[in-house]
């Protein structure tokens, strides 16, 4: 069988003339062809390009002749194929047609031996190894003279069964014909390519290790701190968690913490931990998140609407009405282009009404607050929000619910733009100095990603683990 060759940096080897070129002599039983491709090209003597090897193609479309030249320049008569059908299987396999009965005796008096089995090639509907005479019709006057033939060459001495990879290119390329032809069948060679396969999964397996120590240790360190379990961590995170993340992210076990279902809101647990944390500790982001929070007490809710079956030549007019009868300082405009006639309204609540109202009576098929934005109330961002649709803040509340729109869908169809995040995150507002970066839970995965972007940030970044 082939060697698995799969990411070893190496080219196949190219032999001179094609393998067509010397399966269809071995098929059309021309030996003066074959005799010429061989002179430059002798390792096709043996080998399996997956439907067998020449013996198995002399045997199959019945040429004894050539059978008889292959085996006398080398080919080996019991060598098997990926199913391990031997020559002498498929003409027991064919013998109740005409010459393969012929082919049969042949392949006995040359050696062939009929106690080889094939492989468990069809272990639902015919089950097991079998013999060549196993594999033939079914009826017994085919049967017996196959038994009656082996019977009469019992004594012939059975050539040996050849190594499995006898009729692959790869090993006769690297080691050459005598070599390989040397080697008993049950023979394992220390192929490079393997090896070097088992040192990866090794390292990979010290890897994973590695990862999963360096996890216990952050865990554990999150467990023993009495700040992160108290005061400034885990107890408001646990107020705003889902429901039992934070025993699994503090207790348990890492078979469920690997879990995707958990791992996510584990990891938000421990965020928001982080974040409380940070607050707690920072005299400078407990004073601004104050000012910030009562910055913005108060607020207008803000949503979508869906508005499908009126041109923009009559929708624009309605919201431009509806900013008409509400206070100043109200956002109400086309957002989202869906298709022809089928549009998505940002803005107010209280516009969003007043368009909704005017687009049922001028007509529309549907006018409807989306369903995941209706019941929703947007407030201006107390810190700048970042989108990974625009990698820039949000501009407003009136904004995020379009963008928050994008962000769930755009990411099918088009890359997420967090390499443009952390750039912008990097070079801090307008033309000032680089922010200082914080990455809140356990790990330092953003920061590794900053080195790479920006060196300034990436040695005045901080973590904060839960």
């Amino acid at each position: 069988m082939p060697r698995d060759m799969t990411a070893c940096g190496r080219y196949p080897p190219q032999p001179w003339y094609k393998p067509i070129a010397f399966y269809s002599a071995v098929r059309l039983g021309e030996p003066e062809q074959l005799a010429k491709i061989m002179a430059r090209d002798p390792y096709f003597i043996t080998q399996d390009n997956g439907a067998g090897a020449p013996v198995h193609f002399a045997t199959t479309y019945r040429q004894l002749d050539m059978l008889h030249h292959l085996l006398n320049c080398g080919a080996e008569i019991n060598q098997r194929d990926d199913r391990g059908f031997t020559p002498l299987h498929r003409a027991a396999y064919l013998a109740h047609y005409d010459g393969y009965m012929e082919i049969f005796e042949y392949l006995l008096s040359r050696g062939a031996d009929p106690t080889v089995k094939t492989e468990d090639y069809d272990p639902y509907l015919d089950p097991g190894r079998k013999l060549a005479i196993e594999i033939a019709i079914e009826d017994e006057g085919i049967r017996g003279q196959l038994a009656s033939l082996q019977a009469k060459y019992a004594k012939v001495p059975k050539v040996r069964v050849p190594h499995k990879d006898m009729g692959c290119w790869w090993t006769l390329y690297d080691f050459g014909y005598a070599t390989v032809r040397k080697w008993p069948a049950n023979y394992t060679h220390p192929y490079p390519e393997e090896a070097m396969r088992a040192l990866d999964s090794a390292e990979r397996r010290l890897a994973r290790a590695a990862k999963a120590a360096r996890r216990a240790q952050l865990e554990a360190e999150a467990r023993a701190g009495p700040a992160a379990k108290q005061g400034s961590g885990f107890t408001p995170a646990k107020a705003a968690a889902p429901a039992g993340a934070t025993p699994v992210c503090l207790e348990g076990p890492q078979a469920r913490l690997d879990d995707t279902e958990v791992a996510q809101p584990a990891l938000f647990v421990a965020g928001l931990a982080a974040a409380a944390r940070l607050a707690a500790d920072d005299p400078v982001v407990k004073v601004r998140g104050a000012a910030m929070a009562a910055a913005s007490a108060t607020g207008r809710a803000h949503g979508m609407l869906t508005v499908i079956g009126l041109g923009d030549d009559v929708l624009e007019p309605l919201c431009v009405a509806a900013l008409a009868r509400t206070p100043q300082g109200t956002v109400c405009q086309v957002a989202n282009l869906l298709f022809p006639t089928g549009r998505v309204v940002s803005g107010h609540k209280d516009a969003l009404a007043e368009v909704q109202a005017a687009a049922i009576k001028a007509g529309a098929i549907k006018a409807a607050l989306l369903p995941a934005m209706a019941g929703v109330t947007f407030h201006e961002p107390r810190i700048p929000v970042y989108s990974n649709v625009t990698a820039a803040p949000f501009p407003s509340a009136a904004a995020i619910p379009e963008l928050l729109a994008r962000q769930l869908v755009e990411p099918l169809v088009e890359p997420v733009q967090w390499e443009a995040t952390l750039m912008a995150l990097a070079r801090g507002p307008g033309n000032g100095p680089a922010a200082q970066l914080w990455e809140l839970g356990p790990g330092a995965q953003i920061k590794a990603m900053v080195k790479r972007i920006d060196t300034a940030a990436w040695r005045g970044m901080k973590n904060v683990a839960a």
